[in-house]
This record gives C-alpha cells, sequence and structure tokens, in this order.
C-alpha cells in the first residue's frame, strides 16, 4: 500500500526532527500507520468494502472443472517417484 503523505513531521532514531512537506513511502517500506477514529465511518470505506464484498463471491467456472492435458500427476522430471537410480533398483 504506497503512501503519499504531505505535512509530515519526521524524528529520527537520534531525535532529531524534520519537518517536510510532501512525503511518498513505498508500501515495502511501510511497518505501522495510525489513523483517525474519524475515517471509521469514512464513505470511502463503505465504498471499498462493498466492492470486497463483491469480490470475495466466488466466480462459476465454464466447462465443468478438471481440463486441460493429462491428469495433472506424474510426467518427466522433479521430485518422486520414477527414474533408475540406485534407490529405484537401477545399477
Amino acid at each position: 500500500m504506497n503512501c503519499q503523505l504531505t505535512g509530515v513531521v519526521h524524528t529520527g532514531r537520534d531525535g532529531k526532527v524534520t519537518k517536510l512537506e510532501h512525503v511518498y513511502i513505498r508500501g515495502s517500506q511501510l511497518r505501522f500507520a495510525v489513523l483517525p477514529e474519524l475515517l471509521k465511518n469514512a464513505p470511502i470505506f463503505k465504498q471499498v468494502q462493498l466492492f470486497a464484498e463483491k469480490k470475495a463471491k466466488p466466480l462459476p467456472t465454464r466447462g465443468g472443472g478438471g481440463g486441460g492435458k493429462g491428469n495433472k500427476r506424474g510426467g518427466k522430471g522433479g521430485a518422486g517417484g520414477g527414474g533408475e537410480g540406485k534407490a529405484a533398483g537401477g545399477q
């Protein structure tokens, strides 16, 4: 969740306070955020919740299942059985 902030006060580990006009924070760097209680009832969050509920409903699938090539088991390579290694009785 990337964030754009305005009017930011940054306090460094050494206690140095810096005021910044605009800040962009990449989502992977964001660890903790405190939001005001006022946002709890904001209309935009109600819209987001409705969107999330629509997205959570399973979509009907076409074709009835399975499909694709083969039975999705076995095949060449990978871990597991098959082959003729020493453990499988080879020389």
